[in-house]
């Protein structure tokens, strides 16, 4: 009988992102590697066939991502809410099944109750060490992983995303050279960047952050808030001569230890204390 993994961290997506290798680590040791996720992101993992992912009914609201503004430290309540849903189911069915090896990487996370690692947080941020670094260390995984990303890629939902983005470039702009940006929906832009024919990147039913693979390839420049976008753009190699411009978070980064490790040749524009360029591996 396989030994079983049991994966805790519910998103969000960008998250989801960053520690999507360490499932692959715990398949090639053997296990049997299962994650429980929100509801929303459960489509996510059909790109790994070595994740089995699952979801207890609880979602994660759109309006969790956003702040009123940038200094504005307030959990949103729908966040507290999903949250606290998820966790409850998560507990239940931990309690009814103990044939899992549970691989906590989760911290600070609404419902979430786990002192050891909410305790790690302030132990981290006192070496001056990186919470994504956390998140590695609390999984027992080489950091170096979170560079070692792959997916079953899906050519012809890229080809068709990448039609549908340079028919809509045409359109709007006469040329099928575009860059694509990511900003926080509302309020002011973190920094403006001046690029060609920007389009913005959004959801699109039925297509994953991996399925934007061509149009990232075939862009003019990348524009990110700290977001997915900008975790998945870090950790392809093949976007490393794409102009990228990394604008930062909107988000209170009063802990330095929350900033991003930025190694993907990107252009920082962001607050001095939220980006991690130097950092060695």
């Amino acid at each position: 009988m396989s030994k079983k993994a049991l994966l805790i961290q519910p998103g969000k997506l960008g998250d989801l992102v960053i520690t999507t290798p360490i499932a692959k680590h715990y398949h090639d040791m053997g296990y049997e590697v299962h994650w429980p996720v929100f509801d929303n992101f459960a489509n996510y993992f059909k790109a790994f066939d070595h994740i089995n992912s699952f979801c207890f009914g609880a979602k994660m609201n759109p309006s969790a991502y956003y702040r009123n503004e940038r200094l504005d430290r307030h959990t949103p309540e729908v966040f507290l809410k999903a949250g606290g849903q998820f966790f409850t189911h998560l507990n239940k069915f931990i309690n009814d099944n103990n044939d899992y090896e549970i691989v906590d990487f989760c911290f600070t996370f609404p419902g979430h109750f786990n002192n050891y690692n909410n305790r790690l947080t302030k132990t981290f941020e006192a070496e001056n060490r990186n919470w994504i670094d956390l998140k590695y260390h609390l999984a027992e995984v080489p950091l170096k992983k979170r560079w070692e990303y792959e997916w079953n890629r899906d050519e012809e939902k890229e080809d068709k995303l990448l039609e549908f983005i340079t028919n809509f470039t045409k359109k709007k702009y006469g040329s099928e050279k575009y860059s694509i940006v990511h900003e926080y929906r509302g309020g002011t832009p973190l920094k403006e960047i001046k690029t060609e024919n920007p389009i913005n990147f959004s959801y699109i039913k039925g297509y994953e952050i991996y399925d934007w693979y061509k149009v990232l390839l075939n862009a003019q420049s990348i524009v990110c808030v700290d977001s997915c976008l900008a975790n998945f753009v870090e950790v392809i190699p093949a976007f490393k001569n794409i102009k990228k411009h990394y604008l930062g978070s909107e988000e209170p980064h009063f802990h330095p230890y929350m900033r991003n490790i930025l190694l993907n040749n990107w252009i920082d524009h962001s607050d001095s204390d939220t980006a991690y360029n130097g950092f060695q591996l």
